[in-house]
């Protein structure tokens, strides 16, 4: 049985105050499970909680079973000043499955703005059932990088540009010293349809060559 994260709480204030030991908010609310802080608590104070690992037996447990954790906050002899709750897990048959994700390489690109007198051009093709996007990295052989992510790209469907409209559509990278696209260049593909295809090709108006983009099954480090 696995333990998905759940963001779920339950948050209860309570005003228990005794003659001068200051008002907690009844309405006191925990904000952000995943910064870890209880917020509400007064006007100046919060409660941030570092919960250890939990051990189980995932023999005593069902599909559905959450794990909850109880924050208190005392203030003696005052008493109880607040208190919520947490719940930091809940018990599942099958975690939720990992979006798939295809990586294809497209190993040189003449310079995008066309300076050399070769145009550039690619596709991504998407043999699946599922629809999805890519996000195109596109990295110059003079250190300048570019990326964009293609609008839904249609089950079974097809994504082509030229390199001058891939250029206009380029993020540049902040680091960049240089002017995107004058440059040769190879480019990094990551899908999230799974399986994908692709091809590259240039041309200068009387020679012309292309190539298959190929696979990778990790994301490329750079």
């Amino acid at each position: 049985m696995g333990r998905c994260h759940t963001e779920t709480a339950v948050v209860a204030g309570v005003p228990h105050n005794p003659a001068g030991c200051g008002t907690i908010a009844a309405n006191a609310a925990w904000v952000s499970l995943t910064s870890a802080v209880f917020t509400g608590i007064d006007l100046y104070n919060t409660l941030e909680v570092n919960l250890p690992n939990i051990v189980y037996d995932s023999a005593q447990f069902v599909s559905g079973a959450q794990v909850t954790v109880t924050v208190e906050l005392w203030r003696l002899p005052c008493g109880l000043l607040f208190t919520a709750d947490r719940v930091v897990a809940q018990f599942v048959d099958t975690c939720a499955a990992a979006a798939p994700v295809t990586t294809l390489y497209y190993p040189y690109a003449t310079e995008l703005n066309g300076s050399s007198g070769w145009w550039f051009g690619m596709t991504i093709g998407n043999p699946t059932a599922a629809t999805g996007t890519a996000l195109i990295t596109v990295y110059e052989a003079d250190g300048d990088i570019g990326t964009y992510t293609t609008p839904t790209i249609d089950a079974f469907g097809l994504f082509v540009s030229s390199g001058a409209g891939l250029l206009g559509l380029l993020t540049p990278n902040a680091a960049n010293t240089g002017t995107l696209g004058d440059s040769v260049a190879h480019a990094v593909v990551v899908t999230n349809f799974g399986s994908a295809g692709g091809f590259g090709m240039m041309g200068n108006g009387s020679d012309s060559t292309g190539y298959t983009a190929y696979g990778n099954s990790v994301t490329w480090t750079y």
